[in-house]
């Protein structure tokens, strides 16, 4: 269908130190190819016991279909 897009992404947190701290793999979701917007949630908690400093999360989402991935990246920071 030409209508549709099949998109699945992966997200990995890193920790300040370059470690990997959290991961969500291969998730799909699946959206009208007319639309020009796709927001994807998740959320991640932080502990206690968590070291505090700048966090990366990266963010890879591939149009099954295409074949095309787009990869993004931000920061957080987790203060003491």
């Amino acid at each position: 269908d030409t209508d549709t897009a099949r998109l699945g992404y992966d997200i990995t947190v890193t920790d300040p130190a370059g470690d990997t701290w959290a991961t969500v793999e291969d998730e799909e979701v699946w959206d009208d190819a007319a639309g020009l917007y796709l927001a994807i949630w998740q959320g991640f908690e932080t502990d206690a016991d968590d070291p505090a400093g700048e966090y990366t999360v990266a963010v890879s989402v591939e149009d099954i279909i295409g074949g095309t991935t787009i990869d993004e990246q931000t920061t957080f920071e987790v203060t003491a």
